[in-house]
C-alpha cells in the first residue's frame, strides 16, 4: 500500500503539470518517501491546497480500488487514478460555485423584497461555513462569498445556517422544479400545493 501511495505521490505532481500547468509535488520531496510516517510528514508540508486534495482523492481512489478487487467488482486501472482524482476535484468544485452562485441570487431577492430580518438555509456545508467565516478568500468561489456578506449587511440582521439536505426537502424539491424552468417563478405566500409540506 506504501508503494502505492508512494507512486501516487508522484503521479500527482505529474498530473498537476498536465492539467493545471503547476510545478510536480515530487520536485520538493525527492527521493520517494520511505515509510508512510515520512509520506505523510511531506503531506502535510504541501502548501498548495489543490495538490492536497488530489492526493487525499486519489488516496480515497486507491483504497476504494483495493476493496472492489477484494470483492471482484470492477476497477479503474491504476494508471487512470490521478487523472479520475483531479476530475472528482473539478466536479465538486463547480458544485460549490453553483452553490455560492444561487445563494448570492436569494440574497439579492431578500433584499429587492425588503426583507430586513432574514435566515439563509442551505445546504452546502462549504458555503455557509464560508460566509459565516469568511474562510473562501482563495477558493473559486471567494469573490462570490465576499460579494454575498457585504450585501447582507444591507439586513437589519442575517444568519446564515447549514441545513441538511434530507432535513431541508421543500428546497430540495423547489430546486428540482427549477432544473426543468427558464424563468423566475417566485412564491411569497403560498408555495405550490405539491411542494407545500
Amino acid at each position: 500500500m506504501l508503494y502505492g501511495l508512494a507512486k501516487m505521490w508522484k503521479m500527482c505532481g505529474v498530473h498537476s503539470i498536465a492539467s493545471t500547468n503547476r510545478a510536480p509535488l515530487h520536485q520538493s520531496c525527492s527521493p520517494p518517501p520511505m515509510n508512510f510516517s515520512d509520506l505523510l510528514s511531506r503531506f502535510l508540508q504541501v502548501q498548495e491546497d489543490y495538490r492536497k486534495e488530489v492526493f487525499a482523492i486519489s488516496a480515497w481512489l486507491l483504497w476504494n480500488r483495493r476493496n472492489a478487487i477484494h470483492f471482484g467488482r470492477p476497477v479503474h486501472p491504476t494508471a487512470n487514478i490521478v487523472s479520475l482524482a483531479g476530475n472528482m476535484l473539478q466536479d465538486f468544485q463547480a458544485v460549490v460555485d453553483m452553490e455560492a452562485l444561487a445563494c448570492r441570487k436569494v440574497v439579492e431577492f431578500a433584499a429587492e423584497i425588503g426583507l430586513q430580518k432574514v435566515i439563509f438555509e442551505g445546504d452546502s456545508a462549504m458555503v455557509i461555513n464560508a460566509l459565516n467565516h469568511g474562510s473562501a478568500k482563495l477558493s473559486s468561489y471567494g469573490v462570490v462569498i465576499e460579494d454575498i456578506r457585504c450585501q447582507a449587511m444591507v439586513f437589519q440582521s442575517s444568519i446564515f445556517n447549514h441545513a441538511s439536505r434530507s432535513c431541508n426537502c421543500v428546497a430540495d424539491a423547489l430546486a428540482k422544479i427549477a432544473k426543468g424552468n427558464r424563468g423566475t417563478q417566485v412564491w411569497l405566500n403560498n408555495p405550490p400545493e405539491d411542494i407545500a409540506p
